[in-house]
């Protein structure tokens, strides 16, 4: 019973954090220019030099809000020096990465967004798997990360096509603005139909008794 409700309770932390992560990283990957030019219109230059680099860093914003929550599950389980040992692991390889490829020309500046792909994905994957080993648990991938990373795809799809829909009749940043909302609809239904919240999910919510109970009535939580 014990083993059972780790689980839960991991994969949940997991699966809260990748609703977040997921439809943000997919987001920026697909209108870095847009969001920028939104935040820095003033700056139309700055815009169009730093696009590609959020594009690549937009990974870096999945990995990173994963690998926070899962490095403190490490502690509470015991292995508290495990965060500090990968995030030197990660580190290094960064400096490695960043000392090779920012220096070819074709590459310069995106070399340093790779460097940090590749640490925070060694922290979040690594971690992730001693977790697991720790705990002595087996976690649903699917579930866990499958269904929130279907959906991001989907509000992503929903993203880019309304900017290029909206784009046509209204300007930039007002286009930005209802491609954001589209997304943010479409990200929400697609949760809902897939049924990728859990009670647990939910009930770690604030109020989440009262959320729970409308979601069951309309069979949109497992």
């Amino acid at each position: 019973e014990n083993h059972r409700n780790i689980k839960k309770s991991v994969e949940s932390v997991i699966r809260l954090s990748a609703l977040v992560a997921f439809p943000c990283g997919f987001g920026l990957a697909v209108l870095p220019q847009q969001v920028l030019s939104l935040l820095f219109s003033s700056r139309p230059n700055g815009v169009m030099i730093a696009a590609p680099v959020l594009r690549v860093l937009a990974v870096t914003v999945i990995l990173m809000t994963i690998s926070v929550p899962v490095n403190s599950m490490l502690q509470a389980v015991g292995r508290v020096d495990m965060p500090v040992k990968l995030l030197s692991v990660g580190m290094l390889l960064k400096l490695v990465m960043n000392y090779t490829l920012v220096a070819v020309p074709e590459i310069n500046l995106l070399g340093a967004c790779y460097g940090s792909v590749v640490c925070y994905g060694l922290i979040t994957v690594f971690g992730i798997y001693i977790l697991c080993r720790t705990t002595g648990i087996r976690l649903s991938v699917g579930a866990v990360l499958g269904k929130p990373m279907l959906s991001a795809a989907a509000c992503a799809a929903a993203a880019w096509g309304g900017y290029g829909f909206a784009s046509r009749v209204l300007s930039p940043s007002v286009s930005t603005v209802a491609a954001i909302g589209a997304a943010v609809f479409v990200y929400l239904l697609f949760l809902l139909l897939t049924r990728t919240f859990a009670k647990e999910d939910i009930l770690m919510l604030p109020k989440g008794e009262k959320i729970c109970k409308l979601l069951e009535k309309r069979h949109w939580i497992r």
